[in-house]
């Protein structure tokens, strides 16, 4: 994909934001962030997962009452499947 036309910018190395809102409707021109201003279309990336911390458990007040219900149950034994 490396040296072809950038998709973002058309290979112009800027791209036209309209103001916020269109209430001014004047044109900002800002360098293409796809290709960094080069023009060309950039190579795949290595992708990969992100990793993003653990999510926090809800405490009891936030919980309704079925969801703590349920959170007693499964910390013993029991969940809702019966097993």
């Amino acid at each position: 994909m490396a040296g072809e036309v950038c998709r973002g910018c058309d290979g112009r190395k800027f791209r036209a934001v309209a103001d916020k809102l269109n209430v001014l409707r004047s044109v900002v021109e800002k360098a293409c962030s796809r290709c960094s201003g080069s023009g060309e279309e950039p190579g795949p990336s290595k992708g990969g997962k992100r990793r993003f911390g653990s999510k926090q458990k809800k405490t009891d007040e936030e919980l309704t009452v079925e969801q703590q219900a349920d959170a007693f149950l499964a910390a013993r034994g029991y969940s809702k499947g019966g097993r």
